[in-house]
């Protein structure tokens, strides 16, 4: 069974420098709570300061 994550745990979990769900990176990117720097393996993604302020207040969209 698959276990489901929200936006904010996603986002929470990129902050502490650990993975979250390739679909959930997609869904960060269109909220623009996050960018990907690079490309490939290599890429890291960078939290902007939409998804830093929605990581204070709370609740992501």
């Amino acid at each position: 069974m698959v276990q489901h994550i929200t936006t904010l745990a996603a986002l929470r979990a990129i902050a502490e420098g650990r993975r979250a769900p390739r679909q959930k990176y997609a869904a960060l990117q269109r909220a623009a709570l996050i960018r990907v720097i690079g490309h490939g393996p290599r890429s890291k993604p960078v939290i902007t300061d939409a998804g830093r302020a929605a990581l204070s207040n709370g609740r992501a969209s």
